[in-house]
């Protein structure tokens, strides 16, 4: 006998311990005579003897249940005998270009090689596995456990293909006896099982695998078109929806909820492989917390499809202004005696750190001069969501470069003639709701002195001169 597991047995010491308890129960009786009793001590000797005879048996029951459980866990088998003859274990794997076909969850080839692993896992150490392709059917190397395991690893599509029948065919050539099993996997066709009545093979175990379709609906992303949440205000929120499925999707529809109350519903239709973004309008609760939820009706595959999200509104928009008398005292005129906006406003050197991040919004006046710290803080403050306003002052190009949190824009020039303003970007999320209607012919004021800008990859143009050159531009933190 051979245990699996050996290192369980030294947990039959355990047994000791119902021994030892045992004996501490044993107590020495003090031995008192009474003359009245004399008569009872016939029966008390048997019932002490039976007691004690209990005691043993319970003790002897107690080790034993001991040690069948440390033997379980010892897991005792009794080998095959060295004279025996140990057969070969063939898995052929059927790895046609059909196995590996496209638009799959799963498709059917890495299934089909899973499958084999399972099988080479179980297979004793003393026996060999012997893997075969429609590349190399019937070249039968003897591959030990591990050597089998890499050869799967390895394995690739081919576009030789042969069916059911032909594989049969050509084990059958082989002679094998009865201590030989043979594993077929593969996706057969209809017209595979036309299998002559002579092929007979000894344990013979056949595995149809079937490539999983993929036909499902996902959101993939979801976005605010403002980083600014404003309590009983407009908000606006878009999605990307994907179809990983080969069919298209017609007459679908997307739900969404704020707050468990529904508030929109999208109908949509999709092609094959292709996304849609969609986009709902809705007015914020007067709640400090808001949470949201977007729902598909998908019944192919359901775990993706709600998508939950929350934020924070503010009942005031808090707006930080940094910059020197005449800039701060501009925007106080502006937006000082607006209830929907908190203004705070520092200069350069006053402004500190828990002012900034308290705010949403920072509109800054810079020169060359601006220190790297507050640059760093600038930085950190863009890449929290939050929206800069950067307004130059006596900026020069070749000082640009040091200004590190505007590396997404290029500086070209400062204008000093009339330069007059012809375009506007209207899907600008800093243009979008601020008018009512935008004419087509849109009329821009002259400017008489201005700085030109050119965008990169991470901006984008918000308000050009006639000549295609940036007046405005909006960096797009990614």
């Amino acid at each position: 006998m051979i245990f699996q597991h050996p290192g369980f047995l030294y947990a039959s010491t355990l047994v000791l311990v119902p021994i030892v308890l045992h004996l501490f129960h044993i107590r020495r009786r003090k031995k008192i005579i009474f003359p009245s009793t004399e008569l009872l001590q016939n029966v008390s000797k048997q019932q002490r003897s039976s007691k004690k005879l209990k005691d043993l048996l319970l003790l002897l029951l107690r080790c034993l249940a001991l040690l069948a459980l440390v033997f379980a866990f010892a897991k005792p088998f009794i080998p095959a005998s060295k004279n025996a003859q140990l057969g070969k274990n063939i898995i052929v794997i059927d790895n046609s270009l059909s196995m590996q076909a496209n638009g799959l969850i799963q498709a059917g080839l890495p299934l089909a090689t899973k499958l084999a692993k399972d099988i080479v896992h179980e297979i004793k150490s003393d026996n060999w596995a012997i893997l075969t392709n429609n590349n190399f059917l019937g070249e039968f190397n003897p591959l030990s456990k591990q050597e089998a395991t890499s050869e799967l690893n390895t394995l690739e599509a081919t576009n030789t293909s042969k069916t059911l029948e032909q594989q049969l065919l050509t084990l059958n050539s082989l002679g094998l006896d009865s201590t030989d099993q043979v594993f077929i996997i593969g996706d057969w066709q209809q017209n595979s099982y036309s299998i002559q009545k002579s092929i007979k093979l000894p344990k013979l175990t056949l595995i149809p695998v079937k490539a999983v379709s993929e036909n499902n609906l996902a959101i993939d992303s979801v976005w605010f078109n403002s980083p600014i949440h404003l309590s009983t205000k407009t908000e606006e929120i878009s999605c990307r929806v994907y179809n990983y499925g080969q069919e298209n999707v017609e007459d679908q529809s997307l739900n969404l909820s704020i707050n468990n109350i529904q508030v929109g519903l999208k109908p949509f239709s999709i092609a094959a492989e292709e996304f849609t973004e969609l986009s709902f309008t809705y007015q914020n609760p007067d709640s400090a917390i808001v949470e949201g939820k977007l729902t598909l009706q998908d019944p192919s595959v359901g775990f993706d499809n709600t998508y939950h999200f929350a934020y924070n509104t503010q009942k005031q928009l808090k707006v930080i202004s940094i910059g020197g008398k005449d800039f701060t005292k501009q925007f106080q005129k502006i937006v000082g005696n607006d209830t929907e906006y908190q203004l705070k406003t520092f200069t350069e050197q006053q402004v500190n750190a828990s002012a900034l991040n308290a705010a949403s919004v920072c509109i800054i006046e810079i020169s060359d001069d601006i220190s790297s710290g507050l640059q760093d803080a600038l930085k950190q403050f863009m890449a929290n969501g939050k929206v800069l306003i950067v307004f130059p002052k006596n900026l020069e190009k070749e000082s640009f470069p040091t200004i590190t949190f505007l590396s997404p824009i290029d500086f070209i020039c400062r204008k000093t003639s009339e330069l007059s303003l012809s375009t506007l970007n209207k899907k600008s999320a800093l243009v979008n709701g601020i008018f009512q209607r935008i004419p087509k012919n849109l009329n821009l004021p002259n400017i008489q002195e201005a700085y030109s800008f050119e965008p990169n990859a991470n901006a984008n143009q918000l308000i050009g001169f006639s000549d295609g050159s940036s007046f405005a531009l909006e960096i797009i933190n990614k």
